[in-house]
């Protein structure tokens, strides 16, 4: 085994270096790659962006109570859902700006 883990997604193989063998694996919708083995979650980013062969970023190692059976990223939000053998576990995996945060508000004011 290279330990090398291929991800197809909309026709386009993607493959990069894992260092275990995945029990389960999510994309989300904004690219970011979720991989688990053992007690271990790995979040992968810039696997999809043109020009990044070889180059994806190992973005958040995430440790659970348990082993992980399966993961699951939320459709439209930041969630990661784990499934181990405890029970369940959801993590946040920040990515985006939130640009509602700098929207004015008329109730604000700078007088204070």
């Amino acid at each position: 085994m290279n330990n090398c883990l291929c991800v197809c997604v909309a026709r386009e193989l993607k493959s990069f270096r894992v260092t275990r063998p995945a029990v389960s694996v999510s994309v989300s919708q904004r690219g970011l790659v979720g991989t688990a083995y053992g007690r271990s979650v790995q979040v992968w980013k810039d696997l999809f962006l043109k020009g990044s062969e070889n180059h994806s970023t190992l973005y958040l190692t995430h440790q659970v109570p348990a082993d992980v059976n399966v993961l699951e990223f939320s459709p439209y939000e930041d969630c990661l859902g784990i499934g181990h053998a405890l029970g369940f576990s959801s993590i946040l995996v920040p990515g985006w700006l939130l640009l509602f945060l700098f929207v004015f508000s008329p109730s604000d004011s700078f007088l204070h």
